[in-house]
């Protein structure tokens, strides 16, 4: 056989191996859906089957105050043992053209514990006001026992390796700078694979965020919360001009007794 035609055969035989691997590994890969309803990333592997689900359980489009919060949180489902972790996670400023921006990202893991709580009940007395030269009733709350209660706390999050039937929520993590829209793009390896996700949105540093009760206090009738239903009582309280329209002057608004102010640490109050 002439040699031309065994170096072109062979060559032929050597393209067909390289293109039967490149086929194989293509296959290997395996695909993803997303789900616009549900938040949710489904991922399958090279035989279609369905190896895992990754659900964006904040909003699209999610505010934040600013300082160190929780940027985003999703939950990750594993219907095989597999390594799943976040590859990449590129940001970009909404407010600058989608310019690429840099944040250290820290990634928790969401648990429940119990911790106790205490109990109050309100004790009140007369007291003689200098002031109105009157009598009114003066209350305080005092500890009357406690009781425990389940609370979410946030830890590093330390694994990659699912086991099978396995489900974690992930929290995202991140110090937010005034004025921040930033788009979040984040890439998860599953079992050594890449899976971008682009259709996840935002965060957004907004100041009217995870707010309990809201009082004006500009005038007697504004001691009401404006939030939700926990309106204050006023006690002798007058009012008078303030930095913004009017504040309370003298006296005091009792706020509604409810759990939801209870604090075991450190917490804000602006007035």
């Amino acid at each position: 056989m002439d040699k031309k035609y065994i170096i072109i055969i062979g060559m032929v035989l050597v393209l067909g191996i390289i293109g039967v691997v490149f086929a194989a590994d293509a296959l290997s890969v395996g695909t993803k859906d997303y789900d616009d309803k549900t938040k949710t990333v489904t991922i399958f592997d090279s035989n279609e089957k369905e190896i895992a689900t990754i659900r964006l359980i904040t909003p699209l489009d999610y505010e934040v105050g600013m300082g160190y919060q929780m940027v985003a949180a999703y939950e990750v489902t594993s219907l095989e043992a597999l390594k799943i972790l976040v590859s990449e996670i590129e940001l970009y400023d909404t407010t600058n053209e989608m310019e690429v921006i840099s944040r250290q990202i820290d990634y928790k893991i969401n648990s429940t514990i119990q911790v106790e709580v205490n109990d109050y009940e309100i004790i009140c007395k007369e007291v003689w006001s200098e002031i109105n030269k009157s009598v009114h009733n003066q209350c305080v709350p005092e500890i009357s026992g406690s009781h425990y209660e389940d609370r979410v706390v946030w830890n590093d999050l330390g694994k990659v390796d699912f086991i099978k039937d396995e489900k974690i929520i992930v929290g995202l993590f991140t110090y937010v700078q005034k004025g921040d829209i930033v788009e979040w793009v984040p890439t998860f390896e599953v079992d050594g694979h890449d899976y971008k996700v682009e259709e996840w949105t935002t965060w957004k540093e907004s100041l009217n965020t995870n707010i309990v009760a809201y009082y004006r206090l500009e005038n007697n009738t504004d001691r009401n919360d404006e939030v939700n239903e926990y309106d204050g009582v006023g006690t002798s309280d007058t009012y008078a001009a303030g930095h913004i329209n009017n504040a309370l002057d003298t006296g005091y608004v009792t706020l509604a007794d409810q759990n939801d102010f209870d604090f075991s640490g450190a917490f804000s109050l602006s007035m």
